[in-house]
């Protein structure tokens, strides 16, 4: 299965991966950035992509993908996710 897109909307699905989330730890001036839910999406693209997109090749909303992506963060970072 081919997947297109356009690139405007691929870009939109996938800015988290390239925006960071500054953590400050030590002293004031020293911070370390991080990428954001990184966990979650690592869980999210083994449990919803790869076992029931391209394995059990369910199709899938982007509002349903959305909404497991917000489940996933809100279960295991305790976040919430709703901006993304």
């Amino acid at each position: 299965m081919e997947v297109r897109y356009h690139k405007s909307c691929y870009r939109q699905y996938t800015r988290f991966l390239t925006k960071s989330e500054v953590t400050v730890t030590g002293t004031a001036d020293k911070e370390v950035s991080e990428p954001t839910f990184d966990a979650s999406y690592n869980i999210f693209c083994e449990r919803i992509i790869r076992q029931r997109i391209i394995v059990n090749q369910e199709v899938l909303r982007m509002n349903q993908l959305r909404r497991m992506f917000l489940n996933t963060v809100q279960k295991h970072e305790d976040r919430d996710a709703s901006n993304y």
